[in-house]
């Protein structure tokens, strides 16, 4: 491999999905570059994830429960993102995942324990969590023999006279470099830290605070380099109005995931059994769904955020969360609806009739009829000191559209016909998600507590990434199939 002059494969991004197709590449035979704009891998949006690895049940762990046949698991999935998705990809995940799980626990990755802020659903987790997962495959693709480089901004694909990409021309900490290849993957991430994107794509659904105000959860880095390279050369963008938000309240740290923090700990046991009033101090959806609904309900709230509030009779379920985090930075406490109306500012009125309708509608057994139904975690607020959370924000993890992918990570033109020489992966391709998260999927068939279908990002990024280094490194060969 020459620094000046070329690799088999350059790769763009050393997240998860970069490192894993590094990887990939190398156990095909290939000679692989990595270039990574950032310093180091801390501010990677791997870095700051939870690095949870979230595959359906698996048979060793249950082998009694009922089994989806592959047809109904890709069903399952598109019947949950209502057919928003593209079919294909659900299929080559469907057919990948197993084998890439197997593949990266062979290379050496050692799993751990999902921290308390993550609900189990089966998840797998690096050990380390996602800054562990990160510096793990860095090190094990260094081991292998990629060269991985920092400070080395990739700015143009390479495109030879037959159309092919050829390589990258990347600003490194020597200069301006252009680094030949047969085969160039694209693993640059989504664009959450890019205002002018934002307001492009998302201003229409949300208005501009979403791209002014939105507190940044994931990588600053992620500008959308990979998107607009693929762009520039005739890739179909889709599905760029998606994102992932996590909820955030005011003991998060400006510049820290979302994952960690007195919040997270303290939502997930709590959460569901409160009431969720917005600044008009009205309900506005079931708190019992999953977290990234609830998060994605936020963004279409007055000013974008709500208030969390519940009762003393929480105690008798979570005292040592109660009892914990019982402070002003996390907790208000007060005994009154006229003292939680002051704390959020909304008209003590309209919320009396909230509380009133819903403690109601709870005793009697008719909170499934409620203008804003409730059907699970169902408890009245009506027993002093009441605890209130506020303001909780909905916090910017990712973006989840960009250029168009095929079952073999090529990166399609606007005629859906590959780009010859390009494959993407990672949070930066389109078409596998649609705003809804698969990790936890209210209603999606599930035995004890585990989903029959269920998908994290980086569950998405590691199989992709593995196909897509595959396909670089036999982009002269058959390609690999998905």
């Amino acid at each position: 491999m020459d620094l000046a002059g070329r690799a088999d494969v350059v790769l763009v991004g050393a997240g998860a999905a970069g490192l894993t197709a590094a990887l990939a590449a190398r156990a095909a035979g290939a000679s692989s570059i990595v270039l990574e704009k950032a310093p180091d891998i801390s501010d990677t949006n791997t870095s700051r994830a939870g690095g949870a690895v979230a595959i359906a049940y698996e048979q060793e762990r249950y082998p009694d429960a009922p089994r989806l046949s592959a047809d109904e698991k890709v069903e399952e999935a598109m019947r949950f993102t209502e057919g928003r998705v593209d079919s294909e990809l659900i299929r080559a995940w469907r057919d990948n995942v197993d084998g890439m799980l197997k593949w990266l626990t062979n290379e050496g990755m050692k799993w751990g324990k999902p921290p308390p802020a993550i609900p189990a659903h089966n998840k797998r987790v690096a050990l380390g969590y996602g800054a562990g997962l990160n510096k793990q495959l860095l090190d094990m693709a260094r081991k292998k023999g990629c060269e991985v480089l920092f400070n080395s901004r990739a700015e143009k694909l390479l495109v030879d006279d037959a159309g092919k990409v050829c390589g990258v021309r990347a600003r490194t900490a020597e200069g301006l470099r252009e680094l030949r290849s047969g085969a160039v993957v694209l693993a640059t991430g989504g664009f959450q830290a890019n205002q002018e994107m934002l307001l492009k794509y998302f201003g229409p659904q949300f208005g501009p605070d979403f791209a002014y105000k939105i507190r940044l959860t994931g990588s600053p880095f992620s500008m959308g380099d990979g998107l607009l390279m693929a762009q520039e050369q005739g890739a179909k963008l889709v599905n760029l109005d998606k994102c992932h938000v996590r909820n955030i309240d005011k003991t998060w740290v400006p510049g820290s995931p979302c994952l960690v923090g007195p919040y997270r700990e303290l939502q997930y046991p709590l959460v569901h059994y409160a009431i969720w009033v917005n600044k008009e101090g009205r309900r506005y959806m079931d708190e019992g769904t999953t977290s990234d609904s609830a998060a994605n309900s936020v963004l279409v709230q007055p000013g974008q955020e709500v208030a969390y509030i519940i009762d003393e009779k929480i105690k008798s379920l979570k005292p040592e969360l109660v009892e914990k985090f019982t402070t002003p930075e996390v907790l208000f406490t007060t005994d009154s609806v006229e003292g939680i109306s002051r704390h959020i500012g909304v008209d003590i009125e309209v919320l009396r009739h909230t509380i009133d309708e819903y403690n109601e509608a709870v005793r009697m057994g008719r909170a499934i009829q409620l203008g804003v139904p409730k059907k699970d975690f169902l408890m009245p607020i009506d027993t002093p000191p009441y605890y209130v959370v506020y303001p909780v924000w909905p916090g910017l993890n990712c973006t989840l559209g960009g250029p168009k992918i095929n079952a073999k990570a090529q990166v399609m033109d606007r005629d859906d016909v590959p780009i010859p020489g390009l494959f993407a992966c990672g949070e930066m391709i389109g078409g596998f998600f649609s705003g809804r998260y698969y990790t936890t999927p209210a209603g999606t068939r599930y035995y004890k507590g585990n989903y029959q279908v269920t998908c994290s990002m980086l569950t998405t990024c590691l199989t992709f990434a593995r196909i897509a280094g595959q396909n670089a490194a036999g982009v002269s060969r058959p390609l690999v199939a998905p």
